[in-house]
């Protein structure tokens, strides 16, 4: 087994561990958490675990605590957009997927868990009040069998992803190209940073994701995918394709967007009509053809 020591994407020390066993696999410790990363190509699942490590203090009395709490989550390697339960409810796992952390909606590359919207009784965190340094903040302990579990609701800001659209060009910024990635929601697409190509602003269906290519130099790198946003629910309100059916996702609150002019498909506009027959094509060659696209 090789090792080698070096720092993650967060400037927080991260080992990470090569075994003949699997194609990839991390060991990282940030704010207490040692969190394990694997991708089985048995499974074509991402597989996240993290162990918590905690000792806290309460108001009467220091209390030290030795915690094992895995924290499990099993993701498609690719989404399927063409199937036939979408859209679905953001929080659900898809197909052989598996979580142990009810609220989450995918996992950021960090190997931080990404939460929905709503916190503390409140629609969302900022209703809540709560002022989130690089978009997370810890569940403080509630008792022995919930440790305290630092996990992101907005976006992680303070991460290459985000930094990388803020930093001016003169400093190494780049922010009039596609957004790098920044997580992936529990169906198993990707989740980007705010722009799309070129900078511009990414045109969403009301789940909060759309069709087009994440690379300014490759117009055939089309995939549905998510943009995180500055606003509620900042990832997505459901898992897409949106399909104008995002509503029967929703139970209560509707954190549901606009979409693109009342269309069941929303295509970046520049994005190659052929490449994106192609990428829908590997799934079903004939399922654009059941439903309205915005002109692209």
């Amino acid at each position: 087994m090789d090792t080698v020591l070096k720092e993650n994407l967060v400037h927080f020390p991260t080992l990470y561990v090569v075994s003949p066993s699997l194609r990839v696999s991390q060991l990282s410790v940030m704010f207490g958490y040692v969190k394990y990363f694997s991708l089985s190509p048995s499974l074509s699942l991402f597989d996240l675990h993290h162990t918590h490590i905690n000792t806290y203090t309460l108001t009467t009395y220091t209390y030290t605590h030795q915690v094992a709490a895995e924290a499990h989550f099993k993701i498609p390697i690719e989404g399927n957009p063409t199937l036939a339960d979408r859209p679905g409810n953001m929080y659900s796992t898809v197909g052989e997927g598996e979580k142990n952390i009810g609220p989450s909606i995918g996992v950021h590359v960090n190997g931080i868990n990404i939460q929905g919207p709503n916190d503390a009784g409140a629609v969302n965190v900022d209703e809540a009040g709560f002022q989130l340094m690089c978009g997370g903040h810890v569940t403080p302990p509630v008792n022995d069998n919930q440790p305290p579990l630092y996990h992101y609701h907005k976006a992680a800001d303070c991460t290459p992803a985000f930094k990388n659209e803020s930093i001016p060009v003169s400093h190494g910024g780049m922010p009039a190209v596609h957004a790098n990635l920044t997580g992936y929601a529990n169906d198993g697409f990707g989740i980007y940073a705010f722009s799309d190509v070129g900078g511009v602003a990414p045109v969403l269906d009301e789940c909060g994701g759309h069709f087009g290519p994440v690379h300014d130099d490759d117009p055939t790198s089309v995939v549905y995918h998510y943009h995180a946003t500055t606003y509620t629910p900042y990832h997505l309100a459901c898992q897409g394709p949106a399909l104008q059916q995002c509503e029967s996702t929703q139970h209560g609150t509707s954190f549901c967007g606009p979409g693109c002019g009342g269309f069941d498909l929303c295509v970046q506009p520049g994005t190659s009509e052929l490449s994106l027959k192609q990428y829908v094509g590997k799934w079903n060659s004939t399922w654009l053809n059941s439903f309205t696209v915005n002109k692209f």
